[in-house]
């Protein structure tokens, strides 16, 4: 016969632990390990906070969120950058494609999902904003020569 707290022949009937709402067996303990009434009392190799802790954790979570902007950049996943990088550089969809070995139609739809997160409208944006994030560089030639020196800074 199994007793209150599931464990075989134990004798001892589940109590409620404070603050938590949770029936636990009062010999979970004795059980070291064994049973559902120590599995849930160990909280299955999980760590828990107490609730006020728990609400500062979140609040502070919350609040450093809402205070930094979230850069799109960010959003970007790894190969969406590696697409960015590629075409402002000026390569064809079916070159990214070849390069990474992708189909032409995965780098449009990484090229589309990076342009929408990036609020772009057409390759000469996706240009500009890689030139302003200093992914790409307008300053040489493209043997490598130095800077020319009627260029216009771009901002």
């Amino acid at each position: 016969m199994r007793g209150g707290c599931g464990y075989g022949p134990c004798a001892s009937t589940p109590t409620t632990v404070a603050g938590t709402g949770s029936a636990v067996s009062c010999c979970a303990r004795r059980h070291s390990g064994r049973g559902p009434a120590s599995r849930s009392a160990k909280g299955a190799g999980r760590r828990s906070l107490s609730a006020p802790l728990s609400e500062r954790a979140i609040a502070a979570y919350v609040e450093r969120a809402e205070a930094a902007p979230l850069d799109p950049f960010e959003t970007l996943t790894t190969r969406e950058r590696e697409v960015l990088q590629l075409a402002a550089e000026s390569h064809s969809n079916s070159d990214i494609a070849a390069r990474l070995s992708r189909s032409p139609r995965t780098v449009e739809m990484h090229r589309a999902n990076l342009m929408r997160k990036l609020g772009l409208q057409n390759p000469a944006d996706l240009i500009l904003y890689a030139v302003r994030r200093g992914l790409i560089d307008v300053g040489r030639d493209e043997y490598g020569a130095g800077d020319r020196p009627n260029t216009v800074p771009i901002r």
